[in-house]
């Protein structure tokens, strides 16, 4: 896990491109008033985009808390909107009251979608012929269809321009300047570029699902560069509204998050790997706990012991001051020589972010430089 920081530029940047080529032009289409009844727009969602409509760059600009707690209100003024939008009623539900007299209608609604489903199935199934599908005109799938509509992510994840932010995604990416997965902190996540066009940009994961919450699925805090493992593999569309897990925007990892284990780790030149584990030390960071347990980070960095034993035996053989007398010798600087032999420096409080792995050698390199007894 990795903390980073989005610039000021940045944030300016693709906000207001995103509302001014795709969130108010698609707006204006949506609320005018001979188009409403073609997109069968409800009361409730005419309310809610009216209500967007007039802070569109606010919206888009809002920090991780700042998104929850517009949440919150959304619940509260626009409940038929968040519910439908969400697409689905089991994923909405923990964020509904019980005693809400609504639930039984939102029930209800949903006990019509699935019954839907289940007849178009069957349709689908008769006759020699396969027939299409019937479209669901269920509110849970109508209202979500206009909210990613309205929302279009295709227009700033695509590469061309057609009513939407050339290259968006991929440009964002660049522009926020990260190289390396911010929740593993174990793949490079750098676009690839023939210098004309991007034909390959890392994940941009939604911190907050767009599946369940489309109307934030262009927030900037909400999308986060990552590896297609966390991402796809391992994350999906998990809802982590107000579950307290690690942002890589809003909240700093915290130093000391890894160390090793193991009952040889002061004994001879030579560490080990079968002596020892990589250990996260999370018990006092509840954010950093659930995210590494979410992520899996304790037994996917197992894979890593031989590296991390290697490393540590290194600064064993080949101590700081033994290359501050070489490096004196040779005229060049202590950082360059420990460049030279894959060694970051101790001070070195930035660069490990933009290395696989920078985090845990950089944790593993202050535990072994302070280390005096034997664990």
């Amino acid at each position: 896990m990795i903390d980073v920081t989005l610039s000021e530029v940045c944030i300016a940047k693709f906000s207001k491109e995103i509302a001014e080529k795709i969130v108010e032009p698609n707006l204006q289409k949506y609320l005018d008033p001979k188009n409403q009844k073609q997109w069968g727009l409800a009361k409730y969602e005419i309310d809610f985009y009216n209500y967007v409509r007039q802070k569109a760059l606010s919206f888009l600009r809002m920090k991780p808390d700042e998104i929850e707690a517009e949440f919150k209100r959304l619940l509260e003024d626009h409940l038929e909107q968040v519910v439908y939008a969400s697409g689905s009623f089991p994923k909405i539900r923990r964020h509904l009251a019980e005693s809400d007299p609504k639930i039984d209608i939102f029930r209800r609604e949903w006990a019509e979608h699935e019954k839907s489903l289940a007849s178009s199935k069957t349709n689908a199934k008769k006759g020699p012929k396969k027939s299409k599908r019937r479209a669901c005109k269920c509110q849970f799938c109508r209202v979500s269809t206009n909210a990613r509509a309205i929302f279009k992510w295709d227009a700033f994840s695509r590469k061309s321009d057609q009513g939407g932010v050339a290259n968006g995604a991929a440009e964002f990416v660049k522009d926020v300047g990260f190289v390396v997965c911010p929740y593993c902190s174990r793949n490079y996540i750098a676009p690839i570029s023939d210098g004309d066009s991007d034909f390959y940009r890392p994940d941009l994961d939604h911190f907050l699902a767009k599946s369940i919450y489309p109307y934030f699925s262009l927030c900037i805090y909400n999308l986060i560069p990552s590896c297609s493992a966390c991402n796809c593999r391992i994350k999906g569309d998990v809802d982590f509204m107000n579950e307290g897990y690690f942002h890589p925007y809003q909240d700093v990892v915290p130093e000391g998050l890894f160390s090793l284990k193991g009952p040889q780790l002061l004994e001879g030149e030579k560490v080990d790997p079968n002596s020892v584990e990589i250990y996260l030390n999370t018990t006092a960071n509840e954010k950093a706990r659930k995210s590494a347990d979410f992520f899996k980070l304790r037994s996917a960095y197992q894979i890593h012991k031989t590296e991390i034993c290697d490393f540590v035996s290194s600064l064993r053989l080949i101590p700081d001051q033994l290359l501050e007398e070489r490096a004196k010798l040779l005229s060049i600087s202590v950082d360059t020589l420990k460049m030279t032999i894959g060694r970051s420096s101790k001070h070195d409080l930035l660069t490990y972010r933009s290395r696989p792995l920078g985090k845990l050698m950089r944790d593993i390199y202050h535990f072994t430089t302070v280390r005096t007894t034997k664990i």
